[in-house]
């Protein structure tokens, strides 16, 4: 699919996410510095978070049913089936909506880590580019990614127990950390098998497809990490209620 061929999917360009970006970043700033809250801003949240975690969850596990469906554990082909745009495309969007989560939190009032506010505003980023050039690595980790987020937002959306917050803990690591490795192994074996007139070449590409995510994966694995290590226990939070 060619780069024009994108202007068939609406919001799916680099000069919409970066007027949305900077919309939503300027309406952060002035909530922060006006500190302003809403009552219903916690009913509303609560179940959009548990909606989102169904659909997530769905959509992981149709992801998944739709790689055995298209052979791809059997045959790899040279690129992904067209079959994957639309699922690439959701995907997109649904990040966009990352964004807007972060301004219901803060009219809920609850105090935003570092973590959660770079990976939220910085994921639309993300999802635009691994739908634009559809790797196997993007692949993988979108379904890895969607089904953490299944978890994550059934936390937040009230079903707090061991079980969800473990798992909230064990994917946010193993998601990044798939990330990471198919990333960087595509990287490699892009690399290693590219004649040395073409290096150039498949690096200009692989910028885009899988450089910058890497280094996305990167960056949230590690404000991951102190977000855990500052955080409390199970134990701890439920006691503070």
């Amino acid at each position: 699919m060619s780069m024009n061929s994108f202007e068939s999917f609406p919001l799916a360009s680099s000069a919409f996410l970066i007027i949305f970006c900077l919309c939503f970043a300027i309406l952060q700033v002035l909530l922060d510095q006006l500190g302003t809250r809403w009552e219903n801003a916690r009913k509303i949240a609560l179940p959009l978070n548990i909606a989102y975690a169904m659909v997530s969850g769905l959509f992981s596990v149709y992801s998944v049913w739709m790689v055995f469906d298209q052979g791809l554990l059997s045959v790899r082909p040279s690129s992904l089936p067209e079959a994957f745009t639309s699922l690439f495309y959701i995907y997109y969007l649904s990040k966009l909506w990352e964004v807007i989560d972060i301004i219901l939190v803060e009219l809920m009032g609850h105090p935003i880590h570092l973590h959660f506010r770079v990976h939220h505003n910085t994921t639309p980023l993300l999802g635009l580019l691994l739908f634009q050039h559809r790797t196997y690595s993007g692949l993988i980790f979108m379904i890895a990614n969607t089904f953490m987020h299944f978890w994550v937002y059934l936390y937040h959306g009230g079903v707090q127990n061991r079980t969800t917050f473990a798992m909230v803990r064990s994917m946010g690591h193993i998601q990044l950390l798939t990330g990471i490795v198919c990333s960087a192994l595509a990287i490699w074996v892009e690399l290693t098998s590219s004649s040395s007139v073409s290096v150039l070449l498949a690096f200009n590409r692989l910028l885009l497809s899988e450089f910058i995510p890497l280094v996305l994966y990167s960056v949230y694995f590690v404000l991951f990490r102190i977000e855990v290590q500052e955080t409390r226990t199970f134990d701890e939070l439920m006691k503070s209620k």
